[in-house]
């Protein structure tokens, strides 16, 4: 089954997601909600068929809506990913400039969030820099933003730096979110 890239809504896309879906035949078929210290997350499955379904995202970590699409023809998820960016998301090169062109620490991390959220289908250099960086700050801010940016997209790359996080970090909140994005790092084999 294919996938897409994480795609995040726009405010506009965000309030004409369920129009678009509607009229596209798509039907909701699924909804669950969970609470968390991060803030929640409640998440809708869509589907036409069982060979094309949209999962729409609604994230208190990142603070923003977003959808991801799954489907067995590449031609009908790159058609339905079109359709959804019409209506308003954020391009990767937006989030990119958003996280450089913060100011404070909780903005630069809650971006920084995003943009592992919004990552390219294939990792770029400055998207792996982004998240190192933040990975090895002396900010505790950043570093947890970094291994919820990390988990949102693990590499093989990121995972000396949140071991090194999970074994050494004073904070015992952020060594807790190390230890537990360490550990989905080790079952996806990627340590």
């Amino acid at each position: 089954m294919l996938r897409s890239s994480r795609m995040i809504l726009k405010e506009a896309g965000s309030h004409a997601f369920p129009l678009l879906v509607s009229r596209m035949g798509f039907e909701k078929v699924d909804e669950t909600a969970t609470d968390s210290a991060e803030g929640g997350r409640s998440t809708a499955t869509w589907k036409v068929d069982d060979n094309l379904r949209i999962i729409f995202t609604k994230d208190g970590l990142s603070d923003c809506e977003y959808v991801q699409i799954f489907g067995d023809e590449p031609e009908s998820v790159g058609d339905t990913a079109e359709a959804i960016s019409e209506i308003g998301t954020y391009g990767y090169d937006e989030l990119l400039q958003a996280y450089r062109s913060a100011d404070r620490i909780e903005e630069k991390s809650l971006h920084l969030i995003r943009v592992g959220v919004g990552a390219p289908p294939t990792a770029d250099e400055e998207f792996c820099d982004c998240i190192i960086e933040a990975l090895t700050s002396h900010q505790p801010k950043m570093r947890e933003a970094g291994l919820w940016a990390a988990s949102f997209y693990a590499m093989r790359r990121f995972f000396p730096f949140v071991q090194d996080i999970a074994l050494t970090e004073i904070d015992e909140e952020i060594k807790e979110t190390a230890e537990l994005v360490a550990a989905t790092y080790r079952q996806r084999g990627l340590e």
